[in-house]
């Protein structure tokens, strides 16, 4: 799977100065949880796994997708916690995974980011969250 970066500025959504330089704190301590777990993510994955703190904001100002008061843990409640499958399970090149019921693109998303040589098929019956997990999809690939 192929993914391509996007960045999108905290400030766009109507953030402080502050809020910003916590953003990138927490953005940075975030991807670092990743690596202490998956230490050998090539540079595209940790970088695409930094895109989300910012995609995920976004979205989540306009469309409640992840609790709003668990937002600055989205790494360590979202993200992490969708690889922990890896850890027990390596998914062959090739092979087709369904995520039934992925809400925002949990853990369906961070899955594409670690296995880029899998597909993942998101499903869900709610349209606004699988037009967030579409949009998150398309800006990092």
């Amino acid at each position: 799977m192929n993914i391509l970066l996007l960045s999108l500025p905290c400030d766009r959504i109507g953030y402080s100065s502050t809020s910003i330089i916590q953003n990138l704190k927490l953005k940075t301590q975030t991807v670092e949880i990743i690596l202490k777990y998956f230490p050998d993510l090539t540079e595209e994955q940790r970088k695409q796994f930094a895109a989300l703190y910012d995609l995920y904001i976004d979205w989540n100002s306009k469309i409640n997708v992840i609790s709003r008061k668990d937002i600055e843990n989205l790494y360590e409640h979202h993200v992490l916690h969708s690889l922990g499958i890896a850890k027990t399970i390596q998914f062959r090149p090739g092979t087709s995974i369904m995520d039934l019921g992925t809400g925002g693109g949990f853990p369906g998303i961070p899955l594409a980011i670690l296995f880029p040589e899998v597909t993942f098929h998101l499903v869900d019956s709610i349209g606004k969250k699988v037009r967030v997990a579409t949009e998150v999809a398309n800006a990092i690939g």
